[in-house]
Formats: structure tokens, sequence, C-alpha cells
């Protein structure tokens, strides 16, 4: 699976610091949990052993907390998700592909 997310970069000369950076992880085993309104997201360990949760549609990254995540969930609506969602996938999109290191890397 495709995950993502923006990345801010700074000195970049002439352009916007943020932009786009994905990795291909494999999900086949992970746990998901469900979050409401019918969706939910992926647990994913990262290399220092910390978790983060994945939302499976788009590739998307939503949080580290699980009940944080399912808390928001209450305050919004299935649309607004779905939008989320839609928008997460044309990130996915226009990524820059990079290696599972230099993605959790980026996160230092």
């Amino acid at each position: 699976m495709r995950i993502g997310t923006r990345r801010y970069q700074p000195f970049i000369m002439g352009g916007s610091c943020w932009n786009e950076m994905a990795t291909e992880i494999d999900v086949t085993d992970l746990p998901r949990h469900a979050v409401g309104h019918g969706f939910d997201v992926i647990e994913v360990s990262r290399p220092d052993g910390s978790i983060i949760y994945v939302e499976p549609v788009s590739g998307g990254l939503v949080g580290t907390v699980l009940e944080e995540i399912c808390a928001d969930m209450q305050d919004t609506t299935p649309e607004f998700v779905e939008k989320q969602q839609a928008e997460m996938r044309a990130v996915g999109q226009k990524a820059e592909l990079v290696s599972n290191a230099a993605f959790w890397g980026a996160f230092k």
C-alpha cells in the first residue's frame, strides 16, 4: 500500500516549502481499528517502535493516538471524511515515491 503525507522542506528556492512524499508498505497482516462512521484505520509500527495510524482508502497518515482519532470522528461527518480521502488520494498521486528509510526519517 502506498502511504503518504506532506512534508516541510525549508530552503527550497522559488517554490513551496511543502511537498508530498510517499512510500510503499505491506499492510496485509497489520491490525485494523474501527474509528466511527464506518471508517477504519490501519495500525503501522514505525522503525523507532512508535505507532501511527493510516487511512486505508487514501494512504494518508491520520494520527498517533487511536482514542483521539475516534474522538475526532465523533465530531465530523462521513462527507467530510470522504472529502479528506479524495484530497489525500490526490496528494498520493503527485507524491515523490521515496524509500521507507527516507520516509520515516523525515519525521525526526
